[in-house]
């Protein structure tokens, strides 16, 4: 290639970040390089100069056995969801993004129905074995708003928290809908803070309505 310059140095890693032209590509590559190499406990440097190419090394840890160590999990997700488990019905019609976003999901340990679009989600949605206990949609889709989606998918889903993602400024009155919003771009510990906060808020309106012994 031909090289870096110190801003685009800094930025490398960043989700979404790109140097190529509009429609030319997403940024999601490295990043998502670099979230499996930190998922398997190592690391990834680069080391760039303009008309001189670039160089990423990838480090690894060695180990001698297969390691019974289990990966601790986000901060705040611990006391959210104590088991890992959950069903989240992602909702994103840029396929890239999906593809990322399920796979930090799966990392935190969810179960992820995805979809490319407000019909394919009603559809999950009925066809769903269980409830679903997150909704994480896009806000501007073809079609259908993240909004309105998240209502309607709310009347069959009503135990479902919500949270909202989009590149541009948050809509007004979702807190008012007892909606989240997630700022794109956004990285793993984000989204990890996100859905732990949807998750505890579902788990505190379930213990509200739970009879009292």
């Amino acid at each position: 290639g031909i090289g870096m310059d110190e801003g685009t140095l800094r930025r490398v890693f960043e989700p979404f970040f790109t140097t190529k032209e509009m429609g030319g590509g997403t940024g999601l590559g490295l990043s998502s390089v670099h979230g499996i190499v930190e998922g398997c406990c190592g690391r990834v440097e680069v080391a760039s100069r303009r008309n001189e190419g670039s160089t990423f090394s990838v480090f690894l840890p060695r180990i001698a056995a297969p390691s019974r160590t289990v990966p601790a999990k986000p901060a705040g997700l611990e006391a959210a969801s104590p088991s890992g488990q959950g069903l989240v019905l992602l909702i994103e019609d840029d396929v890239r993004v999906r593809e990322l976003a399920t796979l930090m999901l799966q990392r935190l340990g969810y179960e992820v129905l995805a979809a490319d679009g407000p019909q394919r989600a009603l559809e999950l949605s009925d066809d769903a074995v269980g409830e679903v206990d997150i909704i994480l949609s896009d806000i501007v889709m073809p079609g259908m708003d993240g909004r309105a989606l998240a209502e309607e998918l709310k009347i069959k889903q009503p135990q479902a928290s919500v949270v909202l993602m989009s590149g541009y400024a948050p809509p007004s009155h979702l807190e008012l809908k007892a909606m989240r919003f997630l700022a794109k771009p956004f990285g793993g510990e984000a989204l990890a803070s996100a859905i732990a906060d949807a998750c505890a808020a579902r788990h505190a309106k379930s213990t509200e309505k739970a009879p009292a012994r």
